[in-house]
Parts: structure tokens; C-alpha cells; sequence
């Protein structure tokens, strides 16, 4: 039998990682549904609801659970519910309501002031597949600061699928 005193600092840190990613997942599923009253109210006629932080809800958060955080938002089904669809010949699949949501959720985690290359990278993967007009700076800077091949080719592939209109002006980077 293994000894209790070389074990439980194993057991520990698994419960830690999966009481943090408890939160990450509860953080991901709140914002979908962010998402989705948008997508609705939206549709309906009305003004998108206002985000409503929940008081230490991101405290404690390092840099790996943002990461993974927006690992999680990249999904398929997520970006779905954040308004984000798929490009098809050029046509935007970005529902009227998605920019809304991704500018709540900078003012909330002020993504975009991040000086974490980890967490701007995917923030701007997520911002181009929404052909967000506001990142186009941000990726210019950022492709300019980091020159990793890690970032540099999946940014550009991301915004080698976009729509012509919005294509035009990153490829100038």
C-alpha cells in the first residue's frame, strides 16, 4: 500500500485542479447563456441585457484558468451561443448580438489589456472569428510583438477564412 504521506500531496493538487476547473466550467456555461438572453433579446426586438458580475466569481483566477477559460469559449457550441457561426463564401455568420457579448466579456476580464501572450492570443482568435472590427489593431501589435510560429500561423489561417471585406485589411499585417 502506497504511503499516505508521499500520496496526499498528489491527491491534494488534483482536488485543487478540479475544483478550478469546477469554476471555469460553471464561468463558461454563465456566459453562454449571457449569450444566448442576447441572441434573444435581440431577436425579439430589445436592447441585449447588461452582464452581471458575480463578486469573486474571476478571483483567484492565474493565467492557466484564463487560458483554459478561453479554450472553452472557442468551442464549437459556445461561440455558437456567442453569436459566432461559420464563414460559407464569404458570408459574415456573425449573429447581430455577438460584438455586444464580446465587449461585456473584456469589460468584465479586460482581455485585451492582457500582457499574457497565452490569453491575448486566444482573445484574438476569438475576436477575428467574430470579425470584431476592434481587433484589428490588436492583431497587427501582436503579430508584430510575437513572432512565434505557435501564434503567428494559427492567426493568420484564422484570418485567412474570413469574409473578403474584413480579410483585406489584416492580411496587410
Amino acid at each position: 500500500m502506497p504511503d499516505p504521506a508521499l500520496t496526499a500531496p498528489v491527491f491534494a493538487a488534483f482536488s485543487a485542479g478540479a475544483a478550478q476547473l469546477e469554476r471555469i466550467t460553471r464561468l463558461v456555461e454563465r456566459w453562454v447563456r449571457f449569450g444566448a438572453e442576447c441572441g434573444a433579446a435581440v431577436s425579439a426586438g430589445a436592447a441585449a441585457p447588461a452582464w452581471v458580475a458575480v463578486p469573486g466569481e474571476c478571483d483567484g483566477f492565474d493565467s492557466l484558468m484564463w487560458q483554459q477559460f478561453l479554450d472553452e469559449m472557442q468551442k464549437a457550441g459556445n461561440q455558437a451561443a456567442l453569436g459566432i457561426g461559420e464563414w460559407a463564401e464569404g458570408v459574415s455568420a456573425v449573429a447581430p448580438h455577438c460584438h455586444a457579448v464580446l465587449a461585456a466579456m473584456d469589460a468584465a476580464c479586460a482581455f485585451a489589456a492582457q500582457r499574457n501572450a497565452e490569453i491575448r492570443f486566444r482573445w484574438l482568435i476569438l475576436c477575428i472569428r467574430a470579425a470584431l472590427p476592434a481587433s484589428e489593431a490588436p492583431a497587427h501589435a501582436f503579430l508584430g510583438e510575437y513572432g512565434r510560429m505557435k501564434f503567428v500561423r494559427r492567426l493568420r489561417r484564422t484570418i485567412f477564412y474570413l469574409p473578403l471585406h474584413f480579410t483585406r485589411v489584416m492580411l496587410t499585417i
